[in-house]
């Protein structure tokens, strides 16, 4: 009985029923935790406007109370929290710019040691879907596909932070989830669990249906790279049909109305049919970003022209030419830790193989060409999506930055990693801007049912003090060493009251969409919480990232940077993405500035280190 328990215990949804509901925080703590966040971003007279408001808001039956009552209520008839659909549709569905750049995410593969040295510092175009690209792509469906059935057997044991239990919800939502174009609304397809047995194949826009499960399982690495040898061949000699996929990459209403078009015909319904209810999608290219870091990055968010990728896939594997890997996933159904997960399976996997398997077989190659019956104004629309989708790519500054102090060094040191990267990010911003700005870092709440993040607000008033000191010559180091550690202190309360639900950006929000069309209050209007709201820089930590080269998203603002980093034992990784078009910023200067910044205050550490053993 006790094997049996322990068991049912580990199985990987066993303990969703344990798992407590997210808490909706009081007025009072949100309201006080909101004030501190303005302090350092606002003058004097604007933050007594803004603490006028708030406090008005809080009043006893005053407005704030009557949106948080009516919150208590729309938490008791939701199934599982008072967020899940709140932040499904504002965060995402109803979020109508393209889902390239703005939502998805990437994580390039650590290089597999399948591929030679040789093949990989190939730059440019490749040899199309030579053995070891299509070798790789093999490797990784099977991969990928061994990890969904432990999902679906309840194989992967239960993730905890220490002895918390966390909700296992997402595992639910990468195999075989679609995001559907709707007008005003997308829609998410969650199948599981998937009985789908195919994937996509995607070659120079080109898609195929490929089985890769049958009777006795999922194919072996062997039996999916003879399918994949045959594919080649078909499509080599095959009828080349419309560009449809770079329409996934475009404005979402456009998206919408093409998608509504082409689904009138029966023979497009198939193809989105096959595409919607693939467990995963495998971009094959014929380029090849070679061993440049920040042109591989860019291809794994993007590719150069945003073509042959179907970036409505939660799961969007793509193997370049050179045999290097990546995966794009679509942010709404689940956040990118977990998918993170598979790649780690992946890899570890990878390092075990041998030679290229070949196996002589008679099998049936199970594969369909997709086809698409495209009318004229649609053909249009795919014309126009090649210019709008390479417009947005070529505003992407997307570069990566290792630095070599990790997380062992750090706690030597007794520092924080994640706020050491974060007070590094906070004076190099300072450095090129000459202010700190409101910045968003991702905490994670799936402590509770069905939780996803909620904001850590890292600007504070600590933080700028210990920026501002680092930059003024009369202060003494022992000043700066004691305001960093402020700044830590003050970045550790609000991450620790981040991940237990009692932060203040999805409060608000839930508080927001408990309005009426025709309600608002001054607190929301006024020019301080769209300053507040406005995240200059967007941060997640990714650590340790051991299977991934680099992680990387989108700046949510035209002139602040989007900033992915994970921290290893010995290094530290951040891929810093912005756009051109705004004439303040620029990646490649913010990292320098960004690893000029680390080293000062690794060498502060270090200082206070060696001054603290003499005494």
């Amino acid at each position: 009985m006790l094997l049996q328990f322990t068991k049912r215990y580990m199985s990987t949804f066993s303990m969703q029923q344990k798992i407590p509901r997210l808490p909706i925080p009081t007025l009072e703590e949100t309201s006080k935790r909101y004030l501190l966040s303005l302090q350092p971003l606002l003058g004097p007279n604007d933050y007594t406007r803004a603490e006028s408001a708030v406090n008005d808001f809080i009043k006893p039956n005053g407005f704030g109370q009557l949106l948080q009552n009516r919150l208590y209520e729309y938490d008791k008839v939701q199934k599982y929290s008072w967020l899940e659909d709140i932040w499904f549709n504002k965060a995402y569905l109803e979020y109508r710019e393209p889902v390239l750049v703005n939502v998805n995410w990437f994580m390039l593969m650590k290089d597999s040691p399948i591929v030679p040295e040789s093949l990989l510092v190939q730059k440019g175009e490749g040899q199309p879907l030579c053995d070891i690209q299509l070798y790789r792509a093999a490797c990784i469906i099977r991969f990928a596909l061994e990890y969904h059935l432990k999902i679906i057997k309840e194989e992967i044991p239960v993730d905890k932070i220490k002895d918390t239990v966390l909700c296992m919800n997402q595992y639910r939502n990468m195999f075989g989830v679609t995001r559907i174009p709707k007008e005003n609304r997308d829609e998410i397809l969650f199948p599981f669990p998937s009985s789908s047995k195919t994937v996509c194949i995607l070659i120079e826009d080109q898609i195929y249906s490929l089985q890769v499960i049958g009777d006795n399982g999922i194919y072996s690495i062997g039996e999916i790279l003879n399918e994949l040898k045959a594919l080649k061949d078909v499509h080599l000699k095959s009828t080349k049909y419309e560009s449809v996929c770079v329409l996934t990459g475009e404005h979402r209403d456009v998206w919408t109305k093409a998608y509504n078009i082409l689904s009138k015909s029966e023979i497009n319904k198939e193809s989105f049919n096959k595409i919607n209810n693939s467990l995963l999608c495998m971009s094959l290219d014929h380029v090849s970003p070679g061993n440049d870091l920040d042109l591989s990055a860019r291809m794994a968010f993007h590719r150069l022209d945003g073509r042959n990728r179907w970036f409505d896939k939660a799961l969007s594997f793509c193997v370049f030419s050179n045999g290097r890997a990546a995966l794009n996933g679509e942010h709404s159904p689940c956040d990118a830790v977990v998918p993170g997960y598979i790649l780690d399976y992946i890899v570890s996997q990878e390092s075990k193989l041998g030679n290229i398997e070949e196996i002589k077989t008679d099998q049936n190659y199970l594969f369909d060409h997709l086809k698409w019956d495209v009318n004229d104004e649609v053909k249009q629309m795919i014309e126009n999506a090649k210019a709008n989708v390479l417009k947005t790519i070529n505003d992407q500054d997307t570069v990566v930055f290792y630095f070599k102090v990790g997380s062992l060094a750090l706690k030597e040191l007794r520092c924080s990693p994640d706020g050491f990267a974060q007070m590094g990010m906070q004076l190099a911003f300072y450095k090129m801007h000459q202010r700190c700005p409101a910045t968003y870092e991702s905490a994670s709440t799936r402590q509770f049912l069905h939780g996803r993040t909620e904001c850590v607000r890292v600007l504070s008033n600590e933080s700028l003090k210990f920026v501002q000191s680092m930059q003024d010559f009369k202060e003494s180091d022992s000043t700066k060493f004691d305001n960093f550690k402020e700044a830590l202190k003050s970045h550790l309360r609000y991450m620790t009251d981040a991940t237990l639900g009692r932060g203040v950006d999805r409060h608000l929000l839930g508080l927001r969409m408990m309005m009426q069309p025709d309600e608002s209050h001054q607190m929301f209007k006024d020019p301080s919480f769209a300053a507040s709201c406005n995240f200059e820089l967007s941060t997640s930590n990714m650590s340790p990232g051991n299977a991934q080269l680099a992680l990387g998203f989108g700046t949510v603002t035209d002139t602040g940077y989007g900033i992915n980093y994970a921290i290893a034992k010995d290094y530290m990784k951040f891929t810093i993405s912005s756009k051109y078009s705004c004439p303040e910023t620029s990646s490649s200067q913010f990292r320098q500035l960004l690893e000029n910044s680390l080293k000062e205050i690794h060498s502060l550490l270090v200082k206070n280190s060696q001054s603290t053993a003499k005494l």
